[in-house]
């Protein structure tokens, strides 16, 4: 690798100010479905959640995507993957670039709370499911209230509640 490297040409410096601003828009995409997920999940509103899980795993994958083209942008640049590499190749860009990553981090760093504070949320109304089969396996089936005539039983040898 070439550790004296030159300022990034404008051209490459445009081509990453544009990769960075596609980056900052797909993670904003990915926190408004990660909100209406929470949202989702907060009201009970669970026959949304395929469509939207759909959407997320799109953009998650749009998402991976650009992360790699960003990393072979970076060594195609002459810097090493990681994070140290990322900070020596943008002390060589202007301050808007360098802007527009914090920006990036900062929104990756946001979705990947919310998307973790969702997982709980999920984890949550499974164990609340779990645990109420269970509850109808160890006890069985409730006394029918109504009989196949739809008349109301008190359970007790089927006697119609209004009959003295």
């Amino acid at each position: 690798m070439n550790t004296a490297i030159a300022p990034a040409s404008s051209t490459a410096a445009q081509e990453l100010k544009a990769h960075f601003s596609r980056e900052v828009a797909a993670v904003e995409a990915f926190q408004v479905i990660l909100d209406r997920e929470q949202e989702i999940l907060a009201f009970g509103k669970f026959e949304q959640l395929p469509e939207l899980t759909m959407t997320k795993a799109a953009l998650a994958e749009q998402i991976v995507g650009l992360d790699v083209q960003r990393t072979l942008m970076q060594r195609a640049a002459g810097f090493p993957n990681g994070r140290a590499g990322t900070d020596a190749w943008l002390a060589m860009q202007d301050a808007e670039c360098r802007v527009l990553w914090e920006r990036l981090v900062t929104l990756a760093s946001t979705a990947r709370d919310a998307n973790n504070r969702n997982g709980v949320m999920i984890h949550m109304h499974l164990d609340f499911t779990r645990q109420s089969i269970q509850v109808l396996h160890n006890y069985g089936p409730a006394p029918a209230l109504y009989g196949k005539d739809g008349i109301q039983r008190n359970g007790r040898g089927g006697k119609c509640l209004g009959a003295g």
